[in-house]
């Protein structure tokens, strides 16, 4: 009873802060970590969904695999995979697959990407992305999504602007627009300060308003990082860490944390190849 009363109040809140279909779920475990805020953070395969320009950097390949359940719920479970390679004097190169949901309700993400450097210290990505969705006792749906994303620095500070669903697509519903800006902040060798701002353009309507995150990465050992971070709308905190073994493989976890509801944890695991 208890779950199934959590479940109603999920769906609830989902109404008021989710806009569409597809609408937009993190698999950055980092970019979970820091509440949203990973915009100019994200700068190999992992963020391929948050900064599609961000793999120009890329210097060999990288596989990335993660999974979390939101809200500790399995009717909510989300999966992704990745891979990303640079191909030499071109740009670099990623495949990827979102899962989202259950049997009676499911969403599927399969994405290819590009990204190159367009000159020093600026790139370009861009994701084209085939959308399908399932409804229990209803036709499958269809379509496709464009993502294109912009990264680099300017005095010394990064900077990142992507938009994803950039045209706007419709399955059963219209696919919404986001738009989304961040900036990077080197506070000190250890420290780094992350600052995003993101609109979500529903339907042609962008009256809401829009979700300020911040987030902060502490390096507390050579291979060892920690994550926070803040979000105004919807009201969340987070945290987590990351852990490198040797220089291969990297194993990340985050928690978020959103008012009443219970805790979200995600587990990500990226290896260079």
């Amino acid at each position: 009873m208890r779950r199934n009363i959590i479940f109603i109040l999920i769906i609830m809140i989902f109404s008021l802060v989710a806009h569409a279909e597809f609408e937009y779920i993190p698999v950055s475990v980092k970019e979970i970590a820091m509440a949203g805020a990973g915009t100019a953070f994200h700068k190999d395969i992992e963020g391929v969904h948050v900064n599609c320009a961000g793999i120009a950097n890329l210097k060999r390949g990288q596989i990335y695999t993660f999974s979390t359940e939101q809200f500790s719920l399995s009717e909510l479970k989300t999966s992704f995979i990745a891979y990303g390679s640079k191909i030499k004097g071109l740009g670099a190169f990623a495949l990827s697959n979102i899962d989202f949901g259950n049997e009676d309700y499911s969403e599927n993400t399969y994405t290819v990407s590009f990204a190159r450097e367009m000159f020093e210290n600026s790139m370009i990505g861009v994701n084209v992305k085939h959308l399908n969705v399932y409804i229990k006792n209803t036709e499958q749906e269809s379509g496709t999504a464009i993502d294109i994303a912009f990264t680099g620095k300017i005095y010394g500070t990064g900077y990142a602007i992507s938009v994803r669903n950039a045209n706007a697509p419709k399955l059963n519903e219209v696919i919404p627009r986001t738009i989304s800006f961040g900036l990077e902040f080197d506070n000190s060798k250890n420290a780094k300060t992350y600052f995003d701002i993101n609109k979500v353009d529903s339907y042609g309507n962008i009256e809401n308003d829009p979700s300020i995150r911040i987030g902060q990465v502490f390096r507390l050992a050579d291979k060892f990082r920690l994550f926070g971070g803040y979000a105004s709308r919807p009201y969340k905190i987070s945290g987590g860490f990351s852990l490198e073994f040797s220089n291969r493989w990297e194993v990340d976890y985050a928690f978020s944390s959103m008012k009443d509801l219970p805790v979200t944890h995600s587990i990500a695991f990226k290896m260079n190849i």
